[in-house]
């Protein structure tokens, strides 16, 4: 296992804005993609959230104005302290959080022994990323000589080579490997000509690895939602319409079908991300151990190496298409279920329309019902006088066989029936004065008790439209004749 001491790869930091995107990332005012989720905040070891702040402060104790510094000069250096994954991840939970402790204040003992409080501006811990490590930034101070000045005030300055003059970068790496062999650490190959791959770079790249994955499992997650909520209205709209829907029990069969299938892809990315994660983490003992016979087996190493990119290359091809058939099995569940929904509406509008149609005939009915009744008992009353008194009033017997007979057709309409009690008032308009038959006499009440009924008839309040107002106009019209 390896002692790592590296420094920024983009070299050091001339400006206060790159001073603040430093600080953005290692005080984490922004989200972090790969960062582990419910990992612990950053630990400020020296200083405190703001770096900008806290670099300018270091200044101003040395009597150096921040805002009138050199243009393009070096302000400051930032390194990463680290070792190898291994070494915080073996032994138990409580070995672990010992070691890292002890581990975490030899850094800042080190980094104080070797560059002086003066200089060490910050120093963060981060947890929160696939490797333990901290951030260490530094100012290249610098005690300027002048001799033509008699004061003994120390006059500073900020000098990089200071930090990386000539050997400056391997030196720190060989004292620094020295300070960690107490816990097991030792130095790299010096002069391998192997160029170390920064830690944040190493980070990203094993978190875009297993983010391709998490992506997966998330699409995968949220289209199982969307399928259950697809179910659970399909169930609600089967509860109401049980009755005439039978055939939703053997959809929602199907339903639980699909989502057994989801679960199953589920499971395989699950288990697809585990073998992944297994091969990485085997992948990087298998660079370690390249790494300590480097000189002696490099074509072995190559040769690996272009065997591990095919390995990765065949994982993510055989990802992409398990995800590929994946959605195809989602899409054609989705289609299913709208097409179930878009039958299911078309039968509620029909049943709808149905009912809508029966209610208005039925109340539209009810008025036209009720009179006729009211005309029938009556033609039912005139036929019986007329039986019993047939042989006195033959000719009154026939008009009232033929009022009966219109009274029957007043089933379908009430309009002929008033037209037939407006011709009998005519007839009994010609015999007014005259002595009437007990026949006579109830025909004329029961005209009068259509008169009665007719005469405030109105139309149903689901049926008040010009066509039907115009209608029951024309009966009342009628109906108004018969009272004369």
């Amino acid at each position: 296992m390896y002692a790592i001491i590296t420094f920024r790869d983009s070299g050091p930091i001339k400006s206060w804005s790159a001073m603040q995107a430093a600080n953005v990332h290692n005080a984490r005012t922004k989200p972090l993609a790969h960062a582990m989720p419910n990992a612990p905040a950053p630990r400020f070891l020296v200083g405190g959230k703001d770096l900008v702040a806290d670099v300018k402060k270091k200044l101003t104790l040395a009597n150096i104005d921040p805002r009138r510094l050199r243009k393009n000069g070096v302000i400051a250096y930032e390194a990463i302290l680290t070792a190898s994954a291994d070494f915080f991840e073996q032994g138990t939970d409580e070995e672990r959080r010992q070691r890292l402790e002890d581990w975490t204040a030899a850094q800042v003992a080190w980094a104080m022994k070797r560059y002086g409080a003066h200089r060490v501006a910050s120093m963060v811990l981060h947890e929160d990323e696939k490797t333990n490590h901290i951030h260490l930034v530094i100012l290249p101070l610098e005690v300027k000589s002048d001799g033509r000045r008699k004061d003994a005030e120390l006059r500073w300055s900020l000098v990089g080579r200071t930090i990386s003059g000539p050997g400056k970068f391997d030196e720190a790496q060989d004292v620094y490997a020295a300070e960690m062999a107490r816990f097991g650490l030792s130095r790299g190959v010096k002069g391998s000509g192997r160029k170390h791959e920064p830690v944040p770079v190493y980070l990203a790249r094993m978190a875009a690895k297993e983010q391709a994955v998490d992506g997966a499992r998330v699409a995968v997650a949220e289209q199982e939602v969307a399928v259950a909520a697809d179910r659970d209205q399909i169930v609600r709209e089967r509860s109401s319409l049980a009755a005439g829907f039978d055939h939703l029990g053997r959809e929602a069969v199907r339903l639980k079908d699909d989502r057994s299938a989801i679960d199953a892809a589920a499971a395989a990315l699950d288990a697809a991300r585990a073998d992944h994660a297994a091969l990485v983490l085997q992948h990087a003992r298998e660079d370690e151990a390249r790494c300590r016979d480097l000189d002696r087996d490099r074509q072995a190493v190559v040769a690996a190496a272009a065997e591990d990119r095919r390995k990765l290359t065949l994982e993510r091809a055989d990802l992409a298409k398990s995800k590929a058939e994946h959605d195809a099995k989602v899409a054609e569940a989705e289609r299913r279920v709208a097409a179930d929904r878009a039958d299911i509406r078309q039968q509620l509008t029909a049943i709808a329309e149905t009912r809508g149609q029966l209610v208005r005939a039925a109340v539209g009915q009810r008025a036209e019902i009720s009179a006729t009744k009211r005309a029938l008992e009556a033609a039912t009353a005139l036929q019986q006088e007329a039986e019993a008194d047939r042989a006195a009033a033959a000719e009154d017997r026939a008009r009232a066989k033929t009022t009966a007979a219109k009274i029957e057709q007043h089933r379908v309409h009430l309009l002929p029936t008033l037209r037939a009690a407006a011709e009998f008032r005519k007839r009994a308009e010609a015999v007014r004065g005259q002595s009437l038959t007990p026949m006579a006499s109830a025909t004329r009440a029961a005209v009068a008790d259509l008169h009665t009924a007719t005469s405030t008839i109105t139309a149903p309040a689901h049926e008040v439209r010009p066509d039907m107002l115009a209608a029951y106009a024309v009966i009342r019209q009628n109906s108004a004749g018969l009272g004369r």
